[in-house]
């Protein structure tokens, strides 16, 4: 069986004969739960939630319960044994894809990334016009000021429509 490329060891997966005492100590974490071990092929199957507690279960020595449902589980995977990457990497907005996630008039909240206060709230006005060929670097117009995409993806980060702050660009795969 192939693990998700995110856990670190098959050792780590807490299943039904593991020890009471290694099982007790991760009451109140959070990680990942499954019915089957192949389900940690790809932990986006696996429910996620915080371990509640761990009790006997007819026919079975362990079941771990999930705070959020209250369901009962035969494995878990603390979150400590997952390797999560870093952050996603973004390449800068063509003027295509700029246009189609703000298009005229839009207002935009975005800041500084290294800012966690302050904040600008802008409408999108315009950008440079000329041969594509020419100059490939298109600036756009924020409010009274312009942006190189370069400038925007590598200083400035942008509030989502879900609220999150996010790297103007596109993420890279």
């Amino acid at each position: 069986m192939n693990l998700d490329k995110r856990i670190e060891s098959i050792d780590d997966i807490l299943t039904p004969f593991s020890s009471t005492v290694i099982t007790a100590g991760h009451i109140g974490e959070d990680g990942y739960f499954a019915q089957n071990y192949e389900d940690f092929s790809d932990l986006s199957i696996c429910h996620h939630g915080t371990l509640e507690f761990v009790g006997e279960n007819a026919g079975r020595p362990f079941m771990y319960r999930l705070k959020e449902t209250g369901a009962l589980y035969k494995y878990f995977l603390p979150s400590l044994c997952v390797q999560f990457d870093e952050k996603p990497k973004f390449r800068p907005f063509n003027m295509t894809e700029f246009m189609k996630e703000f298009p005229f008039g839009t207002t935009i909240s975005f800041r500084h990334k290294d800012t966690v206060d302050g904040y600008f709230r802008v409408l999108f006005i315009g950008y440079t016009a000329g041969d594509p060929k020419e100059a490939p670097d298109k600036d756009v117009c924020l409010g009274c000021c312009w942006y190189s995409f370069k400038e925007l993806a590598e200083e400035f980060e942008y509030r989502n429509d879900s609220g999150e702050w996010v790297a103007f660009g596109v993420k890279e795969l």
